[in-house]
């Protein structure tokens, strides 16, 4: 459990990422690589990555989650950052 000013909370979200038709592309470089900079994108929305697990065709992300940041903002941003740093 954390705390804000006036409250206690414990928010937790598992997450799965999929890849785009199911294709295996996921091998144990790009998982650490992913690992790396989800975890930094977490600190820098003031969460925290709990349990990170992959397989060939998605991620498990358990995510401890902050109450003052949007669920949906949260996973667009882990989206769209991890999508682009793949990609280059």
């Amino acid at each position: 459990m954390k705390a804000l000013f006036h409250s206690v909370y414990s928010l937790n979200i598992h997450l799965v990422l999929v890849t785009k038709y199911r294709r295996k592309c996921i091998f144990q470089e790009m998982a650490d690589f992913l690992e790396v900079h989800v975890e930094r994108l977490l600190l820098s929305a003031e969460c925290e990555l709990i349990e990170f697990n992959e397989e060939p065709v998605h991620i498990h992300l358990l995510i401890s989650v902050n109450p003052k940041i949007q669920p949906s903002k949260l996973v667009n941003t882990l989206k769209t950052v991890t999508s682009r740093l793949v990609r280059k």
